[in-house]
């Protein structure tokens, strides 16, 4: 069975809990949402917006947390730097997808 992971539609984040089950919607950009992104484990979630979709990703540099968008456009992969937590605003995720 494929892992689900949270996702983000219309700036609300739709999470899930460890069986599966919806858990209430978080506003992004939020108290709530920053402390969800800098959670111990917390690694990654999708994004669909109107100018298109990626999953984001979590990684270690430097002993520093970055946020990566990964999507597949024609067969190519690309990776665009989101920065780090407190950057993930609507605004900037949104930005990202298109």
């Amino acid at each position: 069975m494929a892992r689900r992971i949270s996702r983000v539609t219309d700036d609300w984040l739709h999470r899930l809990d460890l069986q599966g089950g919806a858990l209430p919607p978080m506003q992004v950009g939020s108290d709530a949402w920053f402390d969800w992104l800098e959670e111990p484990g917390r690694r990654s979630f999708s994004y669909a917006g109107p100018a298109g979709s990626f999953t984001a990703r979590r990684e270690q540099r430097q002993g520093r947390s970055y946020w990566y968008a990964y999507r597949t456009r024609n067969g190519e992969h690309r990776k665009q730097y989101l920065g780090l937590t407190r950057a993930l605003t609507p605004q900037r995720l949104g930005g990202a997808a298109g």
